[in-house]
C-alpha cells in the first residue's frame, strides 16, 4: 500500500489495520520490518536504517533491545515504553561505560 506521505507497507492487514508480518518504509527511507499488530508494531522488529534492533509493544521499544544513536553512543538492555530502565549497558562516544 502507497500513502500520500510517500511511505510504503507490505504486509498482511486485518480489518484495514497493518496486522501480522510487513514492511513499513518511510518517504525517508527508514524502514520498520517485523510483526504489526492493529497498525502498530509488535514483537521482534528491526528498524532499519535508525538502528534499533528488539522486541517492540504498542509501537514502542519495550522488552529486550539496542539502539545505536546518530551521535555514535549506544545503549542495550530494558526497555519500558521507550525509556532505557533496569539492567543495561551504555557506551559512550569516548568509550566510557555505564552499567
Amino acid at each position: 500500500m502507497d500513502f500520500a506521505s510517500g511511505a510504503k507497507y507490505t504486509g498482511d492487514w486485518v480489518d484495514s489495520n497493518m496486522t501480522g508480518q510487513g514492511l513499513y518504509i518511510f518517504a525517508s527511507g527508514a524502514r520498520y520490518e517485523g510483526q504489526w499488530k492493529d497498525g502498530k508494531y509488535n514483537g521482534l522488529l528491526d528498524e532499519i536504517n535508525e538502528q534499533s534492533w528488539g522486541q517492540w509493544k504498542d509501537g514502542k521499544q519495550h522488552g529486550k533491545g539496542k539502539k545505536d544513536f546518530a551521535n555514535g553512543e549506544m545503549y542495550t538492555g530494558d526497555w519500558v515504553d521507550n525509556n532505557r530502565t533496569g539492567q543495561g549497558l551504555y557506551i559512550y562516544t569516548n568509550g566510557d561505560r555505564y552499567e
